[in-house]
């Protein structure tokens, strides 16, 4: 979006007063036929308001478009900004760009001045490291727009927030202080726990240690050989993620390990997405542009791991409520078997069966 021209004062023409005192002194000037001195001042006069005039005009027709690439990352990891800015007239532009970017966001040079002619474009490109975690909106960027002889200068936002998400540091299994394996035990053993005769993988040939309910006839009697149905079992593993915010109030490192316990989450969820693990997440905390606590029911699937990671991108630190409150609250969202996993805090909700507790 485009906001309204801003004036830039740079010098003393940009000044009404003055300008007014040289209208003034040509006219006085013209009337005691001081000839000489009075073209002077009608020439600095035509030469300030045409400066001023192009400054201005040259931030007509202007169309910026901005992007990340990509625009979701890990902290610590970089991004890139790309902008391309658009001179849609015939006048020429002097133009300088510049971009103001939150607290959390580093780049190396994020201020260009160009010359652009008359329908051009114009390529930017700056490297962006993402220090901290955070749901960031970059602002509009600012383009000025200046004379050839740099006595006015008009300045404009243009452009649209442009959203980038960092989600939090991904930290070492050794780091986290325990083994894929103590969240879920052995995972070699595939022996079924529950067989569910609705969930029918697909087909394979009988052998004697099947049950016998297990063939297929129709499917038998196409191969010519008997053929049994492969069942699902009907347990699968399923997390839950729980982070208690009240942690941040315990100390003064309480925020450094609040953001320990958000990087054990993320790390935990990426691991859970690989393994085709379903998991949910609930922190008692307020959200970046979003209502109310952290409340992801548990599933699986890419889409669904993005959320979560989105989620813990947008937490702030702002304890709402207790977090076995919000368990309570949320229990029927949450799977019969499902293990809860509490990072960072020590909590015994209700009705919840194993739980697993991380220190952080």
């Amino acid at each position: 979006m485009n906001n309204r021209f801003q004036e830039v004062v740079n010098s003393v023409f940009s000044i009404g007063l003055f300008r007014f005192l040289l209208i003034a002194a040509a006219v006085f000037l013209l009337r005691f036929d001081l000839w000489s001195p009075a073209i002077i001042t009608v020439i600095l006069l035509v030469i300030a308001e045409t400066g001023r005039w192009w400054s201005r005009s040259g931030l007509r027709y202007l169309e910026l478009e901005k992007h990340f690439k990509p625009q979701r990352l890990f902290a610590g990891e970089k991004t890139s900004l790309t902008v391309n800015i658009y001179n849609h007239k015939f006048l020429p532009l002097i133009a300088e760009w510049t971009q103001e970017l939150p607290d959390g966001l580093d780049a190396s040079d994020l201020s260009v001045a160009t010359l652009l002619p008359r329908h051009s474009s114009f390529f930017i490109q700056s490297e962006i490291t993402a220090r901290r975690r955070g749901f960031y909106e970059i602002p509009p960027s600012a383009v000025t727009s200046s004379d050839g002889t740099g006595l006015f200068s008009y300045q404009m936002a243009i452009g649209d927030i442009c959203p980038l998400i960092v989600y939090p540091r991904l930290e070492d299994w050794s780091q986290i202080g325990l083994k894929p394996s103590d969240l879920i035990g052995e995972m070699a053993d595939r022996r079924y726990i529950l067989p569910d005769p609705v969930k029918v993988a697909g087909l394979r040939e009988y052998t004697p240690d099947m049950p016998a309910r297990l063939i297929n006839w129709k499917a038998s009697a196409g191969k010519d050989m008997p053929m049994a149905k492969m069942i699902e079992p009907s347990a699968d593993y399923k997390f839950c993620l729980a982070v208690d915010a009240d942690i941040i109030g315990e100390e003064d490192a309480g925020s450094n390990r609040f953001e320990k316990a958000l990087s054990i989450a993320a790390s935990i969820t990426v691991w859970a997405d690989e393994n085709g693990i379903a998991v949910g997440l609930v922190i008692n905390a307020s959200q970046t542009g979003l209502p109310g606590p952290v409340s992801v029911p548990v599933n699986t699937g890419f889409p669904h791991t993005l959320l979560i990671l989105e989620k813990l991108a947008r937490v702030e630190g702002n304890p709402s409520g207790a977090l076995e409150e919000l368990l309570w609250k949320d229990k029927h969202s949450i799977p019969w078997g499902t293990a809860l996993v509490v990072i960072g805090a020590s909590i015994k909700p209700r009705g919840m069966g194993r739980i697993i507790s991380i220190p952080c």
